[in-house]
């Protein structure tokens, strides 16, 4: 259960998370009656409800109780209050061993007092019979005055003489024969039952891996990887997968070659001691470890130094100490350690729900991501993701400073969510519609500063209460902000600035607590989002369909040096502190994209259009039988006429320049398309040449004749706006003569409109509006424009009526053509949505429906569908 700050469980009232351990929650804690902080080890609400998990975290507090060593993280008594039950415990200041060796190898004789300390506690209960089981670095804290503490045992079991072995169970073929006692720390119940370990298998011994006996060798064998890891800086068994991982466990002999060279040999010895595979030859008792670690021989040594007069001793000791300190120190700058190699590879999400938004943990160990309208979690140690409970519908996430929480807007409120599991908590409402363009920044201080993406920016506490806000927009100069996204050290908050004015560059703009706001970026075209800061002195943020870095000071607050990319196709970074970039593939429609016929559950059944051809924007033809699209690169496009039977194709354009989105006339004889910034209509069949209907106009949509053939809608350039939607009545000979007709506005917005589409009747007409910051599809009467339906949640484009008349499509924010039932018998009445069609990989090109609503023209790259159902992971990324 996860517990708010401020509640009080008996005498202590909870102060803040701080972290998520092997089997529940840890809270920093004030004991009331003694006045002194404690740390609380909550059980979760599922494991309460399991009388196994429930023996085991009783177990735990026995077997702590039993130990008393100034190396071991002390309890002192358990609390139950109501159906929270929890572990009060010692209190441990300082960092984790595993945040020490992400730093880099220590200096040998920085890791021999560390590891002297580990092997005192581990002595101290070996002694009591109890065996830690779960010993890595993360389990083992560093005070500020060196001291070492090793804390969880909580898969620590009591020697049973009696008992040879501890027994099996099976984990769905994942790790047949491991039993949970024995297995790394479980963080999920739910990742429990699909057989998925989460602990760190890397220090579990070759017995322990294989569910045989284990007694307190196994700890001496973690012992010997933990003590190894600190000099090298790596694991000494590690692998890309778990199954890797274990097999180089079982099969393979540590690197002893890889110690630095100032290593003693005395330590040398003891870790091949340590780290043997087979138990009969390891070392026995990890007490011969500290005496060993106490006094190491000094590299270079011959062997034993003579003894001496008991007065002499020391001197001549603590002089060799200091010469070996010094020249260990003076090896490790020499010898600095090289930068951990950058990783690159992909994690393959469900194909039916691909990623919508993500971000990476704060610590690097874990991804959250929206798919399908709810949060999963895909740990970076696992092989699946795993749904949070209660995120239906959620939009946006975000996670908490320390990584143990993950937040996310869902159902009109924030929420937050233990990582551990556990129903989420509601932090607050959201003032207005969310939208994709929203964003949240989890800051250090324990506040959330969020964007709707059509608002300022907000403020409201973690731990819930009223929104209020901190950053209005300034009238008449701002629309909105977006992607809110919070600097170290609580130096401010960074958020993308819409302008009122959509002719008006955007900018990357910062939060300041002293100053309001300061503009670190201008950016002169309409792309710009997802700004994160990066450790390596950068920001990361998303343009023009790629990863871009910005040279950033955090000290002055200011930008260093232009931008520069960092990949092309490539969206929405988010990055850990450990250099862990996260990204979603880049939107591939229009990249070598062929048209594809889907069916109703996305499944492709054709395909049209030549390899290489790069296709978007299809237009069925009003009678069936062919489709008009564009094709070609930026800046050298036209317009092709395919045959939907035959499957063949021809060019329509021909002239130098953007030949764009092309639409029908009523009659299926003419393809009407942008030539440049006018309108021109061609036959469909290629003869004759082309006529240039209009002139100013934005090729942002395809043009619409009326179903009468009498009016051609299109999108113009007007100021302050930037894009109406205007009309003008066409020839009595239809599209063959240039227009003489004066144009007229018939939908005028502050912001750019586009998308538009008539009903088959000729009384509506659907379109997209960006008029409540975020573009949203809406219906209104055609032709004079009156009335308002916004049919669209907080997203959607490209909406097209079916010639059955009762049914609209559009797409949504989540990728997918969206069904909604209408009825157009007297005035227009939206209905509710009938189905959702995944369709990955045509985001900007569009789509079109055939006659019967049952199959969806769509562009696709090839492979496009299964690279969109994917997460792009960097590991140890630097510029």
């Amino acid at each position: 259960m996860t517990l708010a700050t401020g509640a009080r469980l008996g005498a202590y009232e909870i102060l803040g998370p701080l972290g998520a351990g092997g089997m529940g929650e840890v809270y920093r804690a004030r004991d009331t009656k003694l006045d002194r902080d404690v740390a609380l080890k909550s059980l979760p609400a599922l494991f309460a409800v399991d009388p196994d998990r429930l023996m085991r975290f009783e177990r735990e507090a026995k077997t702590l109780a039993a130990l008393n060593h100034p190396n071991v993280a002390q309890i002192h008594g358990i609390e139950d209050a109501g159906s929270v039950r929890a572990l009060v415990m010692e209190l441990v200041e300082g960092e984790d061993l595993a945040r020490l060796i992400a730093r880099g190898p220590m200096p040998p004789e920085h890791a021999i007092g560390i590891a002297r300390q580990i092997a005192a506690a581990l002595e101290a209960a070996h002694e009591a019979g109890i065996i830690h089981r779960d010993l890595k670095p993360a389990n083992v804290k560093v005070r500020e005055d060196g001291t070492v503490k090793v804390l969880d045992f909580g898969l620590a079991k009591a020697l049973d003489p009696g008992s040879s072995r501890d027994g099996l169970c099976h984990t769905n073929g994942v790790a047949e024969g491991i039993s949970p006692a024995q297995s790394p720390t479980f963080t999920s119940p739910a990742l429990t039952q699909m057989g998925v370990i989460l602990g760190t298998a890397a220090y579990m011994a070759p017995e322990q891996a294989r569910g045989k006996s284990v007694d307190k060798r196994a700890d001496i064998w973690a012992f010997g990887c933990v003590l190894y890891e600190m000099l090298t800086g790596r694991a000494v068994f590690a692998g890309e997968t778990l199954t890797d991982t274990l097999a180089a466990i079982m099969t393979r002999d540590a690197d002893l070659q890889a110690l630095p060279a100032t290593t003693p040999a005395a330590v040398r010895r003891l870790l091949a001691r340590c780290l043997e595979r087979d138990p009969k030859q390891r070392l026995r008792d990890i007490g011969e470890a500290r005496i060993a670690l106490e006094a190491p021989a000094l590299p270079g040594d011959a062997g034993p130094v003579a003894a001496s007069s008991r007065l002499g001793t020391p001197v001549w000791i603590a002089v060799l100490v200091v010469v070996a300190a010094a020249a260990a120190f003076a090896g490790w700058r020499l010898n600095a350690p090289s930068e951990p190699p950058v990783r690159r590879h992909t994690i393959p999400t469900p194909r039916d729900a691909p990623p919508f938004t993500a971000a990476v943990s704060p610590v690097g160990n874990a991804i959250a991501f929206v798919a399908a309208e709810r949060v999963w979690l895909q740990w970076l140690n696992a092989f699946a993701p795993v749904e949070v409970p209660g995120s239906d519908g959620a939009h946006a996430v975000f996670w908490s400073p320390d990584g143990t929480q993950v937040g996310f807007e869902a159902r009109g409120q924030l929420w937050r969510a233990s990582v551990a599991g556990g129903a989420p908590l509601a932090i607050g409402h959201v003032p207005q519609a969310f939208t994709a363009a929203g964003g949240a920044a989890w800051l250090e201080d324990g506040r959330i500063v969020f964007t709707t993406g059509g608002s300022g920016l907000l403020v409201i506490p973690a731990t819930g209460g009223e929104p209020a806000p901190l950053l209005e927009i300034a009238p008449n100069a701002d629309a909105d902000f977006h992607n809110a996204s919070g600097l170290p050290g609580g130096r401010g908050v960074l958020f993308v600035r819409h302008p009122a004015v959509e002719t008006e560059p955007l900018s990357l703009e910062l939060y300041v607590p002293a100053e309001r706001r300061r503009q670190v970026l201008h950016v002169p075209r309409n792309s710009l989002s997802r700004p994160v800061y990066a450790a390596s002195g950068h920001i990361l943020f998303e343009q023009d369909g790629g990863v871009w870095m910005l040279p950033f000071s955090i000290e002055r607050l200011e930008a260093t040096a232009p931008p520069s990319l960092v990949v092309a196709d490539a969206r929405e970074p988010s990055i850990a502190r450990d250099g862990t970039l996260v990204m979603l593939p880049g939107d591939q429609s229009g990249v070598d994209a062929r048209l594809t016929w889907i069916d109703r559950y996305g499944s492709t059944s054709s395909v049209l259009g030549q390899a290489g051809s790069s296709m978007r924007h299809p237009r069925i033809s009003p009678d069936g039988r062919f489709v008009a699209a564009t094709a070609g690169t930026s800046g050298d496009t036209d317009v092709w006429v395919i045959d939907a039977a035959r499957g063949t194709d021809r060019r329509l354009s021909f002239d130098s320049g953007p030949d764009v989105l092309p639409s029908w006339t009523p009659d299926s004889r003419h393809v009407v398309y942008h030539c440049g910034t006018g309108i021109c209509a061609q036959r469909a069949d290629g003869s004759g040449g082309r006529v240039e209907l209009i002139g100013s106009t934005i090729p942002v949509s395809p043009p619409v004749i009326s179903p009468d053939g009498k009016w051609l809608v299109f999108v113009r350039e007007t100021q302050p706006s930037d894009g109406d939607l205007w009309m003008v009545e066409l020839g009595p000979d239809g599209p063959v003569a240039p227009v003489t007709a004066t144009p007229r506005p018939l939908m005028r917005s502050a912001r750019l409109q586009r998308h538009p589409d008539i009903s088959p009747d000729g009384r509506f007409i659907a379109y997209v509006s960006a008029e409540s910051g975020t573009f949203s599809a809406y219906v209104s009467r055609f032709p004079d424009g009156d009335g308002k339906w916004q049919v669209s949640g907080s997203f959607g484009a490209w909406p097209r009526w079916s010639p059955k008349r009762n049914r609209l499509y559009f797409h949504d924010e989540f990728r997918r053509i969206a069904e909604m039932e209408v009825d157009l018998t007297t005035t227009f009445q939206p209905g509710p949505i009938l189905a959702r069609v995944p369709a990955l990989g045509f985001g900007q090109g569009g789509f079109d429906v055939d006659a019967g609503g049952e199959r969806f023209l769509i562009p696709r790259s090839p492979g496009g569908e299964l690279r969109s159902a994917s997460l792009l992971v960097v590991q140890n990324w630097r510029p």
